[in-house]
This record gives structure tokens, C-alpha cells and sequence, in this order.
């Protein structure tokens, strides 16, 4: 029978600890605390009654301090197919969260890929309607993880 032997050398740990405020880097060491407070809950913006106005040359604006961001959307004035570039405001750390809801049958927003955002097509955002992204920091693209076609 054969043994290994293992030494560990241990004793105080000296490197400076980070403090809780917001991460600059997509890399960084953030504490436990403000991961927990920041990962769990979804930041809601605007709401079904008073959702945020989209204009066509206007990126969706998204929340750089919050994980899991929620607007409420609809057009500005009617239908608006979205040609901001970016077409949502650039996430901060990898695997943000965004969830775009819209609002209206009439003043709809259309949303394709490009521009930071790569989809499965074009989605029109009426009213009920739900589609998630989840940034990719490493490409700076908001990734259409899921949609609820109504």
C-alpha cells in the first residue's frame, strides 16, 4: 500500500479584502454580502401602468449597479422598431439579467440582433409579452435566453 503525504503551509491570510461596494471590472473579487444582495432579487423599473417610452434611436437603459434588472417597455409615441446601437444599455459584470416586458398592442417595440444583442429574430414586444437576456461580458452582447412569443 502506498501513502501520499501532503504539507500545506498555512497561517494568516494578508492580502487586502475588497469592500462591498460595486465591482469596476468584470473580473473582480466582490464579498459574499454584495453578492447576496445583489444576485437574488430582480430591480424592477417603471411599471405595466407607467412603462418606460423606447425611442427608436434610444438604447434600453439598464440598471449597471443591480444583477437582474426587470422594465416595463412600450413606444414611444407607436410602434418603434429598435435601431439604438447599442439597442440595450452594456451590462457590467457577466451574467447580468435584463427581462423586457411590453406593455402595449398599439405602441410596440420590435427588437432584432445586432447592435449588442444577439436573438433568435426579431421579437415584437406587445403587450404581455416577456423576453430575458443575460449579458455576455467576454462579447459584450445581451444574450436572448428566453421569450414568450405573445
Amino acid at each position: 500500500m502506498q501513502a501520499r503525504i501532503y504539507e500545506f503551509a498555512v497561517g494568516v491570510e494578508s492580502s487586502t479584502q475588497p469592500d462591498a461596494g460595486t465591482p469596476t471590472l468584470a473580473n473582480d473579487i466582490v464579498t459574499k454580502s454584495y453578492a447576496d444582495a445583489i444576485s437574488g432579487a430582480w430591480t424592477v423599473l417603471d411599471s405595466h401602468a407607467s412603462p418606460y417610452a423606447v425611442v427608436a434611436g434610444t438604447s434600453i437603459p439598464f440598471t449597471a449597479g443591480t444583477f437582474r434588472t426587470k422594465r416595463y417597455i412600450q413606444g414611444s409615441g407607436g410602434a418603434v422598431t429598435l435601431t439604438a446601437n447599442p439597442r440595450i444599455q452594456a451590462g457590467t459584470i457577466d451574467g447580468q439579467e435584463i427581462m423586457l416586458v411590453g406593455c402595449s398592442d398599439t405602441n410596440t417595440v420590435s427588437i432584432d440582433t445586432g447592435n449588442g444583442t444577439q436573438k433568435n429574430g426579431v421579437d415584437v414586444m406587445l403587450n404581455g409579452s416577456v423576453t430575458v437576456y443575460n449579458w455576455d461580458h467576454g462579447r459584450s452582447l445581451w444574450l436572448e435566453i428566453s421569450r414568450n412569443n405573445i
